[in-house]
């Protein structure tokens, strides 16, 4: 008997994204993750009132504003996050579901490569935490030198007007602002 079941990739509307495979053991969702869920998930909404979820405790999308100070500042970004059944013990996964220009977010998939999600999470951060720190952080300083978007990243290391304006360029192409 096989021991797992199969769920979309994390950008499900994508008919091109593979399949994921998930352990059985991670789908009866323990009664502390559930509330710790629902605790963050109420937060989030206070904090982003325009948050919204996809599937029950399991997948949301929230608005991110571009940090200002930075090339990105204003714009408003759909961001994608998926709640494992062992959260907060195991990080989200987070991708942006709008496309962005940034050496540390995949261009493709909008994958975000951010240690303090993928490598240094800890029970004590929040979906919060996500929203009001650890992306407007990125935003305002890229890693280029662990980039998930190579184009960018050696645009960002070796002509930063170059990286402004192809990050504008995508603002306006992608982006739903009417700044811009």
């Amino acid at each position: 008997m096989n021991n797992n079941i199969l769920r979309p990739g994390l950008m499900s509307s994508n008919p091109l994204q593979p399949i994921v495979h998930i352990p059985r053991s991670e789908l009866k969702m323990n009664p502390i993750s559930k509330k710790r869920i629902t605790k963050d998930i109420a937060k989030l909404k206070l904090a982003e009132p325009n948050m919204r979820m996809l599937s029950d405790l399991k997948e949301l999308e929230f608005t991110l504003i571009g940090p200002k100070g930075t090339c990105y500042e204003g714009a408003q970004f759909i961001v994608y996050v998926y709640l494992p059944l062992n959260y907060p013990f195991k990080s989200p996964s987070i991708a942006f579901r709008t496309k962005i220009y940034h050496p540390n977010i995949d261009e493709q998939s909008g994958a975000v490569c951010l240690d303090v999600i993928n490598q240094k999470w800890s029970p004590s951060f929040s979906l919060v935490n996500i929203l009001d720190r650890f992306l407007p952080y990125l935003l305002t300083y890229p890693n280029p030198d662990d980039p998930l978007n190579r184009d960018a990243a050696d645009n960002y290391k070796t002509n930063k007007r170059v990286f402004a304006a192809k990050v504008k360029e995508y603002i306006v192409k992608y982006c739903q602002n009417d700044e811009y």
